[in-house]
């Protein structure tokens, strides 16, 4: 079976349920290997303690971070504009991060944190 005929959903704490290209999950470190080793065309990943929200948000990240990973550009503009967020959001991404191990996601908002707390 190819990887590009596997369909991925990720499903959040709220019961909201996400396809996500295999190629978007290859930067979510605890998901990745469970994709790797599932051999069934339809895999369904619940994500506890992630809201649908959050979950989308992350989705939206890696999607971007896989189409346009030649493009340092585009990507910083995308980093800038996904890092404006208010404090509790920024929060929940932020653990997301850390549990779906996305080290560029966790980089980002920690660089953000920190800006945030330099700023007041």
């Amino acid at each position: 079976m190819s990887k590009s005929s596997k369909t991925i959903v990720l499903k959040s704490s709220d019961g909201q349920s996400f396809k996500i290209e295999e190629a978007a999950v290859q930067l979510m470190g605890t998901i990745k290997p469970i994709i790797q080793q599932t051999v069934t065309k339809t895999i369904s990943i619940p994500i506890p303690n992630v809201t649908g929200n959050i979950l989308s948000k992350i989705i939206d990240y890696c999607r971007k971070h896989v189409s346009h990973k030649e493009d340092e550009d585009a990507l910083i503009e995308f980093d800038f504009e996904f890092g404006n967020v208010d404090e509790a959001t920024l929060i929940s991404l932020a653990d997301a991060a850390r549990v779906l191990e996305i080290k560029c996601l966790s980089t980002l908002c920690t660089l953000v944190t920190r800006l945030m707390d330099f700023l007041v």
